[in-house]
């Protein structure tokens, strides 16, 4: 997720991730529960266990972490629920 917003003469860098299993996947969205990849990924992120994961926002340099639980079915999806621990 990489995103510069002009206002009042002042531009932010925000660039995302979704970090499961220590792999991290680019974020083109962040909602309320749920995130949107930038890409489709290849293998499924979540399987018939409970996934826990991390959600990384970085604006201007400062990053952001945090845990969530993926509540997606299992399968290769670009839409991701979550729910913050």
């Amino acid at each position: 997720m990489e995103s510069k917003v002009l206002s009042n003469g002042y531009s932010s860098t925000v660039c995302g991730w979704l970090v499961v299993n220590g792999q991290p996947h680019a974020l083109a969205q962040v909602g309320s529960g749920f995130c949107i990849l930038k890409n489709q990924p290849t293998l499924p992120l979540c399987t018939d266990k409970v996934l826990l994961a991390e959600l990384m926002v970085d604006i201007d340099g400062d990053r952001q972490v945090t845990p969530i639980r993926l509540n997606n079915e299992p399968g290769p999806v670009q839409r991701i629920l979550f729910t913050r621990l």
